[in-house]
């Protein structure tokens, strides 16, 4: 159970760690702290690593490097997901249990909790628990994230970015000191 700390606001406890040879390797803006925790245990460990962590880090720009690494050095063995279950009195959050191992794995077992964290002691036999075997090929999308559940967006590969569908910028910026050169073409500031 590593510290979750956001580095927005704590920049002064990320200081020493993001100075450090290991920090300037793999520190990335909007990180968590505890990212650095699975990163030391990706280079210590010979076979297995097991951790419970907020959820948010499976689609966090902030965790691109860690999810990339994880993808190139690890295979989920198991995943647990608590998903809004209340896990610690003090902490918020969706959380999960993630079990990794060194040693490749083509399939491995996504369990999510419902109604009641206490229904953990029966992971294989309650009803209140959806199991379902996935592929660790399968989980890391193109955009650099994990997808756990299979009724979740089916197929990314199939899905336009929006930038290929409308035309995006952005919109009314005020006391701007300047003005973008598309906006005054367009007459907007006449």
């Amino acid at each position: 159970n590593p510290p979750y700390i956001k580095e927005r606001d704590n920049a002064l406890f990320f200081e020493p760690v993001n100075k450090s040879e290991f920090g300037k390797k793999w520190h990335q803006g909007k990180m968590d702290f505890w990212f650095y925790f699975l990163h030391k245990a990706i280079d210590l460990s010979k076979s297995e690593i097991c951790f419970i962590t907020s959820r948010y880090w499976l689609n966090s720009q902030g965790a691109s490097k860690l999810i990339n690494r994880v993808s190139q050095t690890l295979y989920f063995a198991n995943v647990l997901d608590i998903g809004k279950l209340k896990v610690f009195d003090a902490v918020a959050g969706h959380h999960m249990v993630s079990h990794f191992s060194k040693i490749p794995k083509q399939m491995f077992s996504y369990f999510k909790i419902n109604e009641d964290v206490k229904h953990i002691e029966n992971l294989y036999s309650s009803t209140f628990i959806e199991k379902q075997v996935l592929s660790n090929l399968d989980v890391f999308s193109k955009n650099n994230e994990i997808i756990l559940a299979k009724d979740e967006f089916n197929d990314l590969n199939e899905v336009l970015p929006l930038g290929d569908i409308f035309e995006i910028s952005q919109g009314v910026v005020e006391a701007s000191d300047k003005i973008p050169s598309k906006a005054l073409r367009s007459n907007q500031y006449s």
